[in-house]
């Protein structure tokens, strides 16, 4: 008699503790599901933007170092410093690459430039790169030694990860508009990127409202 209430005990707690481990991964199983269907999208600003000109463009050069310039050519280039923040407590991005577009009166492109893939934690909340994009020969007159607005757009296909399960890729687009003074220095600092819900350029009218924000 004992035996059989000392086995029956045991089945009761064998099923009892399969029954919690049941419950304990339909948990987990839901909270990944919920953060999957849930996670904020990375926040990027432009920290800071410098017009590096070219040898040949620097102001009152001597005939000798024109000729060394013009022998060792290096193009001008706008140089970008980024910052890229995960604001999510349990979710890593993993970035298949970054592309940067710059615009000239918001339709004309300045330049482009591709940064590698990277993996971004979310114990590493905020990172920085620096991104050098090149000027096309022909918007050096309209850029060097003037005032001006740029469009600064990237867009990435990122995916998520989570408890260590990797999601599908998500193509996500950022920009922001920051003006540049004469002296080639960004005005302003810290520049909140927008998210882009499409990949059309925008319009005029688009480009005052979010300077408006």
């Amino acid at each position: 008699m004992k035996s059989s209430e000392t086995s029956l005990s045991q089945q009761r707690y064998s099923f009892l503790l399969w029954l919690i481990q049941v419950l304990f991964v339909w948990c987990c199983i839901t909270v990944v599901i919920w953060l999957s269907l849930n996670p904020k999208h990375p926040v990027f600003k432009v920290a800071d933007v410098y017009v590096h000109p070219a040898a040949d463009h620097v102001c009152n050069s001597t005939l000798t170092q024109v000729h060394e310039a013009t022998q060792n050519r290096t193009p001008a280039v706008i140089i970008l410093n980024l910052k890229i923040s995960n604001p999510n407590k349990r979710i890593g991005y993993i970035y298949d690459g970054i592309y940067v577009g710059l615009y000239y009166e918001d339709r004309m492109i300045i330049g482009t430039c591709s940064l590698p893939g990277f993996y971004q934690g979310h114990r590493n909340s905020t990172i920085g790169r620096e991104v050098q994009v090149n000027i096309e020969e022909q918007y050096l007159g309209r850029i060097l030694g003037k005032s001006f607005d740029v469009r600064v757009y990237l867009k990435s296909k990122l995916r998520y990860k989570i408890f260590g399960f990797k999601t599908k890729q998500h193509m996500k687009g950022f920009e922001a508009y920051v003006a540049i003074g004469s002296n080639g220095r960004m005005l302003g600092e810290d520049i909140k990127m927008h998210q882009r819900q499409g990949f059309t350029i925008l319009n005029l009218t688009t480009k005052s409202k979010l300077r408006s924000v």
